[in-house]
């Protein structure tokens, strides 16, 4: 006799499949459950579209006429479709359909690939309820919003968007009518900004995130005063990439709420640095430049001891490091460079932050603190805690498998110690080389690294990323 599989509530299963939301694989095994967990992992998986072809199918006939109409020809299924797939995505991104279009029908002109876009955004509109709209393409057809008097409860949950500046300045301002409770919103200004742009930030009552691509910096002294105005008490996570900023800091006083600040750009102007408050910062990152040491440490001295995620793009003066080691005692992540005889502030950090869990280094050529001496310091000194090495090294680096293998006995070792009580805890090493993948050196490195980690009782690794070769190793 089949064992009967207990009833879960429909409202509570959902809330459980929807936590493996980004496990493709898993929720595919849902399907076969039986009908109710199929249901429930389609709407799930088809939040973000699945298949494009399906999507087209569930197309309205009078949509489908119109594109028979231009000799655009949709197939229709042979079965009727198992659900209307339409009505469960929450995520639209002009990009990716543009692509699909031109995979699905080859060559067509720009009016005709609009009019298909058209159409398929149309269909969300009347039936979907969107969470997060994508509009990086500049070419978009021409909407009417007024013409769809279902687009208000399409777009009024709407919570993130990313666009471009050079939009149309009138499909802005009707997002602006219809959106006004964004928390997110991704921008890349790419001229002067337009009216459109202005409204859509200026009518938003929630915004928590704001990420900004400037190539004319004149925006953002435009743009910080709006987001100022509008926005300074419930914005928490700002991010500003740009070529050059002259004032960086003086333009976030306003801001005092921010979580999470990352700065990304190359500039002269860093030495205006002002030991300002956030009381509520947690997460600081410098992508490119980082201001200079003597600054940094007065804004740490500060604010570190709040900080848990702490980045620097680039290489840092020894004075700062040992600042972080200071004034940064309860960081989780860090990421920033050491340079030879700087061991000991590396062994400083390690004992001074104790919650410390990931390390991301960067070694690009002999000038750095060597690869074994960081082994070394980290299989002997990491806390409790730490559970993740990520290292970036250059093709001079003595790395050799007995190396590596030195590493991970010392390391297992100590984790058995340290980590006996987490069965939770999966520390992991990865090693990403600058250099191109033909690399004979980087090939054999990698190959020996994966054998030298399957007999220290190490898995799940990968072996390419991007153009360069890439090892994850994670215990079990």
């Amino acid at each position: 006799m089949s064992q009967i599989t207990p009833q879960i509530p429909i409202d509570i299963l959902y809330e459980i499949l929807e936590h493996i939301e980004d496990d493709r694989m898993t929720l595919f095994s849902c399907l076969l459950v039986n009908h109710i967990w199929c249901k429930i992992s389609v709407r799930i998986l088809w939040k973000n579209i699945q298949n494009f072809d399906t999507l087209v199918a569930c197309l309205p006939n009078e949509s489908i006429e119109k594109l028979r109409r231009i000799s655009v020809y949709v197939t229709t299924p042979t079965k009727p479709l198992l659900f209307n797939y339409a009505i469960f995505v929450k995520y639209f991104s002009f990009d990716d359909i543009n692509d699909k279009i031109g995979m699905f029908t080859g060559f067509f002109t720009s009016s005709v690939r609009k009019l298909i876009m058209l159409e398929i955004f149309v269909m969300l509109l009347n039936q979907a309820t969107l969470k997060n709209l994508n509009i990086r393409l500049k070419q978009i057809p021409s909407i009417d919003f007024s013409s769809y008097p279902k687009a208000t409860n399409c777009l009024k949950d709407l919570t993130k968007i990313s666009y471009r500046s050079d939009l149309c300045s009138d499909f802005l301002m009707q997002m602006s009518r219809f959106c006004q409770n964004i928390r997110s919103m991704d921008v890349k200004l790419k001229s002067n900004i337009s009216e459109g742009v202005l409204e859509l930030i200026s009518s938003q009552k929630n915004l928590k995130k704001f990420r900004v691509v400037l190539l004319n910096c004149e925006n953002l002294e435009v743009l910080i005063p709006l987001l100022t105005k509008h926005s300074s008490s419930t914005l928490i996570k700002l991010e500003i990439d740009t070529i050059q900023i002259t004032e960086p800091f003086t333009i976030l006083n306003k801001f005092l709420n921010l979580n999470e600040l990352i700065l990304k750009y190359h500039s002269g102007h860093l030495d205006t640095l002002q030991p300002i408050t956030f009381s509520k910062l947690r997460n600081l990152k410098f992508k490119r430049d980082v201001p200079k040491y003597e600054y940094m440490i007065k804004f740490l001295r500060i604010n570190g001891y709040g900080l848990e995620v702490l980045e620097f793009g680039c290489y840092c003066h020894n004075l700062l490091n040992l600042a972080i080691s200071e004034f940064c005692r309860n960081l989780r992540s860090l990421g920033t460079i050491f340079i030879k005889d700087e061991g000991e502030t590396l062994l400083s950090i390690l004992k001074n932050c104790q919650n410390l869990q990931s390390i991301h280094l960067i070694r690009s050529d002999d000038r750095y603190l060597e690869v074994k001496q960081i082994f070394e310091i980290i299989a002997k000194h990491s806390p409790k805690t730490f559970s993740e090495l990520k290292l970036n090294f250059g093709i001079n680096s003595n790395l050799s498998p007995i190396d590596l293998d030195n590493f991970f006995k010392n390391w297992s070792t100590a984790m058995i110690n340290k980590w006996r009580w987490s069965a939770f805890q999966k520390p992991w090493l990865a090693l990403q080389a600058n250099f191109p993948i033909e690399s004979i050196y980087h090939l054999e490195l990698a190959n020996e690294a994966i054998k030298v980690a399957k007999m220290n009782r190490i898995s799940r690794w990968k072996n390419f990323k991007a153009q360069f070769n890439y090892v994850d190793l994670k215990m079990v």
